[in-house]
């Protein structure tokens, strides 16, 4: 049975680099872990810092809990939504039309596609968060 922080750590690395960032740009805020947001090995800093982290199975466990409640309320909230990623193109189409600024178009472009993977990312987080880190499949885990 994989761990369930291993679960999480999996996530991540199979994120688009870009998201990675996003994701442990989001997450550095947590105590426990001294992240450099302005070094362009910000992901690394990260994965060795949780390595470092699973010094017992309880806090372990707690670390799990942590990452699981900021990743859901910080980004599978807020980038899940096809809809939201539709509103936030068409505002920016409109700025363009309305500024006559091609910048607007291109980052409407880049949010279609953006959004895209977002939503398919946040899906697998779903998924694998609903067979992997439920409190009792947590629990389970560490105290088996």
């Amino acid at each position: 049975m994989t761990a369930p922080l291993d679960k999480i750590i999996n996530w991540i690395k199979d994120l688009p680099p870009t998201q990675q960032l996003d994701v442990v740009f989001l997450i550095s805020p947590m105590p426990g872990l001294n992240i450099d947001i302005h070094s362009d090995q910000m992901v690394n800093e990260f994965m060795d810092q949780i390595s470092q982290l699973r010094a017992s199975k309880l806090r372990e466990m707690a670390l799990v809990f942590c990452l699981k409640t900021l990743i859901e309320n910080n980004i599978i909230s807020k980038r899940a939504s096809a809809e939201s990623w539709k509103e936030i193109k068409f505002m920016l189409n409109h700025l363009a039309e309305e500024k006559d600024n091609d910048t607007f178009a291109k980052m409407a472009t880049r949010k279609e596609f953006e959004g895209a993977q977002w939503v398919n990312s946040c899906m697998k987080w779903k998924k694998m968060a609903a067979e992997n880190l439920s409190p009792a499949d947590i629990e389970h885990y560490y105290f088996l």
